[in-house]
């Protein structure tokens, strides 16, 4: 029983994940933890890029794969 999902993350050029999750935008290494956007929100992810003026940051497009407990 898997699923795969796919959405939007906005990812600097150093590898780390822009994340909302804290009082401050911090960037983490952990994708987990990272903002996500649903699959069609591209535009979103390059809207807070322009908006908060993110530096060397693009969109990048991310599979989530959900499996179960048979899958283990």
């Amino acid at each position: 029983m898997s699923k795969t999902e796919y959405a939007w993350v906005i990812q600097r050029d150093d590898g780390k994940f822009y994340s909302t999750k804290f009082t401050n935008t911090m960037f983490l290494e952990n994708i987990a933890l990272a903002t996500i956007y649903p699959k069609n929100w591209k535009w979103k992810c390059e809207f807070c890029i322009k908006q908060l003026n993110l530096q060397n940051c693009h969109p990048v497009k991310v599979k989530i794969q959900i499996v179960g407990e048979d899958d283990e």
